[in-house]
């Protein structure tokens, strides 16, 4: 509810009340429940108040705002940097106009007590949040008033102090921070001794730099300077007269900063070691600069910096006494006049000090003699001409303002100081005279609205409609003037005579420049004077005459206007002249956005608009060629030019133009890149409806002829198909099929063509010519086709021929099925019976799902012819559903446990495994003789000659040879036992699993 209804009055401009109140209720929601809104609305609040903070404000209201703001900003841990960026400009403007402009002493305004302290505040909380270039834009605002021989250094010293952003993180401090200013700073801080003007301003600098980004600075060769200013400072021993300035506050904060035990590692710098205790210095040499008792005396009585204790209270009894006062006081004004002349502050209080022990005559000779000095300084004649009036002395004020304003006619201060003096001792014609004398050198608006005002106080009209006139000539080029006029001439009657000033502010504008301020002023004026057509022609006078880009709030009065005061067509018209220029706005901005003429060419034919305007807008459109030769971005272009096809033949009716329409579209699309088969299409039978064949037969043969594309082909043999011209229909298909001979789908149209014209033999002959093309899209609806052609045509011997031809070029599943179900459909189960067998054989290496449902196909084939021993030798091949298990790797070859998983095991592969099994067992067994007989054949090759050995040898040797027959028979025969029982565990596994299943 706070902030909608902040946003409220900020959007209404209601300040006074509305924003005043939700601040308040904001401020006792912070104060009862804290800070508790996410950061999104914190920065949005922070933003809602920060523009209120700016010159030009009422002060009250901005008071109040930055009150809120000490609230928003005084966390700093809420809001970092990255969250919030503060302009520093806007809060410098302000700062500048109320602390350096003697404007308030003036009397221009007026500002609430304590805004220049809360100033001060908000932006102690705002410099951490300026942006990084903050310190160098403040830098290049403030560096031309330091001047050492001048008080302006004092502006720079404390702009520089407020507005430096120190609060850095130390890789933003070496780019954007200390790098820019520091070294400047400390050069005329060194350079410059014991000048009270800027020297506090400085060491608060300093201070600051050192707590807030400790460590960043070195400041081990800065101490020696440092400490010796401050022993200066502190007067020790018997020291009189002069002592160097130093404030102790900051300078207290600065050097324990500086001498801090706790070594700070400030991230990307290295650990400064500072000094520990400052009587501790290494260096006892002398300064390389020394300065002299001769030098400070000097200096000191120079700028007057000895400090010199207040005298004593002293109470005069006798005029003598008094006169030895006045004596001392004059001399020491004189003293400091003589000191610095340039000084006119001295000037000033030496005049008031006369003028207030009544000395008119010795005050007016001091003013006099500073107005010598320097005859231009505003604040000297203003003061001048206030003493005089202070003391009633009204025609030597008025020769001080006449002097003060031949001198500087265009010091604007003058000139309401004078006119306010005579207004108030109410010598109304001198105040008036005073204006005229003042008008006479054109000065700004705010000289003449003061003039008007005081006419207006004094009822005198027609002397103020004299003076707008007058202000007219001299300011007509503002058209808030005009509007001022006007309302003037409205609010005391005058209707006519204010209808007549917006009348000569449009022609003093003329067409090319009128303002739509102007027009909206104006026609809400007649709406006022219950003049509605008035109204609604100057609006739509507006709306006509000026650019689309600054009608917007002529729009928005004119809506309103006709809601309040007009009918529903009324309505209707200027909701839809808005739209149209939204359209306007949208195709200037990109004249490739398609969607927005899209939508501004329905709008203009819904509303049934001029042929010329929607011709007109259709020509801009298609102006907008795509710059790509891209088929993607041509894709929404190609639709204006059908729309504008479509329109000139059924709205206008003009044949001719949309034909010509068609041919400027077919030119501008680079048809050897690629084309748009729709409007060659929509072309022909435009000129079809037109009545004109051999026309639209061209188009579509020109467009086969450059770009032979299927769509093209199809729709010009739908119109020959429509026409009955079969002969064409032909010869269309004969040149499609040499365009594109892989396509299945035109094969299939050709031959059916064919056959419904009855002649099979062409329709077969397309078939056979189809089939045996190398390379075809969609072979298998081809087959089918052609298969089903025979089908239909009862010759099933050659349906049975092109099934087993396609069975020689693929073995797919649905092959074998579709032929077993052909001769089931024709009552030859034995055939299909047969058909299935072959396909069984021939997929025992396929996929076990296509395996088992071939067999099911099977199984629903027998179930139907009713043999049942052929029944039961299908059930006999069905596989058996097992459950397993099976290792699973990630993708980089990781184990990742185990899955379960169902299989099928089929009779006959579970018998060719058992085979399969014996026959290795068998060849471990030829091997294992073969090694025996070779270890015989070494044997008897490295045996002795001696006959026993020889015997005995034999001997060993048979029953190494019958230990081998055995060994193998029991291998063999243990391994076919290992196998059988693996096999029977297999089986006892899968009938377990079928059980459970």
């Amino acid at each position: 509810m706070i902030k909608k209804g902040l946003a409220d009055s900020v959007l209404l401009n209601d300040a006074s009340s509305g924003f005043c109140h939700w601040t308040m209720e904001l401020d006792k929601y912070i104060d009862f429940y804290g800070r508790r809104f996410s950061k999104e609305e914190h920065i949005q609040l922070v933003n809602i108040f920060l523009p209120l903070v700016k010159k030009g404000c009422i002060f009250r209201n901005v008071k109040i705002a930055m009150r809120t703001l000490f609230t928003l900003l005084s966390k700093k841990d809420y809001l970092t940097r990255q969250d919030l960026v503060i302009d520093w400009r806007p809060l410098m403007d302000l700062y500048v106009e109320v602390s350096f402009k003697n404007l308030e002493e003036d009397g221009l305004f007026l500002m609430p007590d304590g805004f220049r302290s809360d100033l001060h505040t908000l932006i102690f909380y705002s410099r951490p949040y300026f942006s990084d270039t903050s310190v160098q834009e403040v830098l290049d605002e403030v560096r031309p008033y330091m001047c050492i021989w001048d008080e302006s250094c004092l502006r720079y010293w404390k702009l520089l102090d407020l507005f430096l952003c120190t609060s850095m993180p130390v890789e933003k401090q070496n780019v954007h921070g200390t790098a820019v200013w520091f070294d400047e700073a400390w050069y005329w801080y060194e350079q410059i001794s014991n000048n009270s003007l800027f020297e506090t301003q400085a060491i608060k600098m300093f201070a600051r730099i050192s707590v807030e980004c400790p460590g960043h600075v070195d400041w081990t060769d800065k101490l020696d300077l440092v400490f010796s200013r401050l022993l200066r400072a502190l007067r020790l021993g018997h020291v009189t007269g002069l002592c160097q300035v130093f404030n102790q506050e900051y300078g207290t904060i600065w050097l324990k900063s500086e001498m801090s035990d706790e070594e700070t590692e400030v991230p990307g710098n290295k650990p400064i070691r500072l000094p520990k205790k400052a009587a501790k210095v290494k260096n006892k040499a002398p300064a390389p600069l020394q300065i002299t008792a001769e030098q400070l005396l000097r200096e000191a009585k120079e700028r007057e910096l000895e400090l010199i204790p207040p005298a004593p209270k002293t109470k005069i009894t006798d005029p003598d006494e008094l006169k030895e006062y006045q004596r001392k006081k004059r001399k020491e004004f004189e003293d400091g006049i003589r000191k610095n002349r340039m000084q006119l502050a001295n000037w000033i209080k030496y005049g008031k000090w006369e003028e207030s022990i009544g000395e008119i005559q010795r005050a007016r000779s001091v003013f006099e003699r500073a107005l010598d000095v320097d005859h231009r300084s505003i604040s000297v004649w203003l003061q001048y001409a206030e003493m005089e009036m202070r003391c009633k002395q009204i025609n030597h004020a008025r020769n001080v303002f006449d002097r003060a304003i031949t001198i500087m006619p265009r010091a604007t201060q003058f000139w309401l100081k004078y006119s306010y003096m005579e207004e108030v001792i109410e010598n109304i014609p001198g105040a008036r005279q005073i204006f005229e004398r003042w008008i006479e050198w054109e000065p700004p608006e705010q000289a003449w609205q003061t003039y008007i005002n005081f006419e207006l106080r004094y009822k005198e009209i027609d002397r103020a409609r004299s003076v707008y006139q007058r202000f007219l000539h001299v300011h007509g080029i503002n058209v808030q003037n005009w509007i001022k006029y006007a309302k003037f001439e409205e609010r005391n009657g005058y209707v006519g005579n204010a209808r007549a000033a917006y009348e000569r502010a449009m022609e003093y504008f003329g067409e090319e420049g009128i303002n739509e301020t102007v027009l909206v002023a104006f026609a809400l004026f007649e709406e006022r004077q219950k003049e509605h057509e008035r109204a609604r022609a100057i609006f739509k006078y507006g709306l006509d005459n000026l650019p689309s880009n600054r009608t917007e709030e002529i729009f928005k009065h004119y809506t309103q206007h006709e809601k309040k005061f007009g009918e529903r067509v009324g309505i209707e018209d200027v909701i839809i002249s808005k739209r149209k220029t939204q359209y306007e706005k949208m195709v200037q901005e990109n004249g490739y956005n398609y969607d927005a003429w899209f939508d501004y060419l329905r709008l203009l034919e819904n509303e049934s608009a001029e042929r010329e305007e929607v011709e007109d807008v259709y020509e801009r459109a298609i102006a907008n060629v795509p710059p790509h030769a891209e088929k993607r971005y041509w894709r929404r272009y190609i639709y204006l030019w059908i729309n504008y096809a479509l329109y000139e033949e059924l709205v206008a009716k003009d044949f001719e133009r949309a034909r010509q329409v068609y041919k400027a579209c077919l030119d501008i699309i680079p048809h050897k890149i690629f084309t748009f088969a729709k409007i060659w299409i929509l072309f022909a039978h435009f000129e079809i409806r037109q009545l004109d064949l051999n026309s639209a037969r061209k188009i579509l043969g020109v467009a086969i002829g450059k770009c032979p594309k299927d769509k093209l082909f199809r729709a010009y043999i739908d119109l020959e198909l429509q026409l009955r011209e079969f002969d064409r229909c032909r010869k269309l298909y004969e040149k499609f099929l040499e365009s594109s001979p892989e396509s299945s789908q035109t094969w299939i149209k050709f031959a059916e063509l064919e056959t419904l014209l009855g002649d099979t033999d062409r329709a077969r002959a397309v078939f056979d010519i189809a089939v045996q093309q190398p390379a075809l899209d969609m072979p298998e609806l081809l087959w089918k086709a052609y298969i089903d052609f025979e089908i239909a045509s009862e010759e099933h011997e050659k349906a049975r021929e092109l099934y087993e031809t396609l069975l020689q070029r693929t073995n797919h599943i649905k092959v074998w099925i579709s032929m077993a179900e052909f001769e089931q459909a024709i009552e030859n189960f034995e055939g299909a019976r047969k058909v299935y067998e072959k396909a069984n054989q021939s997929l025992e290496n396929a996929d076990k799902g296509e395996r088992l449902m071939l067999l099911e196909a099977w199984k629903e084939c027998e179930t139907k012819s009713g043999d049942e021993a052929a029944l039961a030798r299908v059930e006999a091949m069905m596989p058996r559903k097992v459950k397993k298990r099976r290792q699973i790797q990630t993708e980089d070859g990781v184990d990742a446990g185990w899955e379960e998983y169902f299989d099928y095991i089929f009779p006959q592969d579970q018998a060719a495994k058992g085979s399969f099994k014996l026959l290795e067992a068998a060849a471990r067994w030829k091997k294992q003789r073969e090694e025996a007989a070779r270890a015989a054949q070494e044997a008897i090759d490295e045996a002795p000659k001696d006959e026993e050995k020889e015997e005995e040898d034999d001997v060993e040797k048979k029953k190494v040879r019958e230990g081998d027959s055995d060994t193998d028979l029991s291998d063999s025969s243990s391994s076919s036992g290992s196998s059988s029982s693996s096999e029977s565990s297999d089986s006892s596994d899968s009938e377990q699993s079928d059980g459970e299943e």
